[in-house]
């Protein structure tokens, strides 16, 4: 396998751990949400992820690799920038929803 080729599964890997932890930022942000407004805890609703994982990560893989056979890396290097910037971002409010959905709870 060339290094090009192991980068492109490198970064389907990672778009799918960084979409996956989407799936965990919005399951905890409706918790909140809900926990806010008094719904008991085994009334509360989930979250439906499709499309949003696993079609959104594959698609925007495909995406990069277009990209990068006419502006060489480019697509790889920016489509990962910007999901690292989500992964933050994400992480962050999963921690933060997940201290509020305790306190809310008590069982902090």
């Amino acid at each position: 396998m060339t290094d090009d080729g192991l980068i492109s599964w490198i970064l389907l890997a990672f778009l799918l751990l960084v979409w996956f932890l989407w799936v965990f930022a919005s399951a905890a942000e409706v918790a909140v949400a809900e926990a806010r407004r008094g719904i008991p805890e085994e009334e509360r609703r989930g979250i439906s992820v499709f499309p949003g994982f696993p079609v959104f990560p594959i698609a925007i893989w495909g995406a990069a690799l277009f990209a990068d056979r006419f502006v060489g890396p480019w697509g790889t290097l920016t489509i990962g920038a910007i999901h690292l910037v989500l992964a933050i971002k994400w992480g962050v409010a999963v921690i933060r929803d997940s201290r509020d959905i305790a306190k809310i709870d008590g069982t902090d």
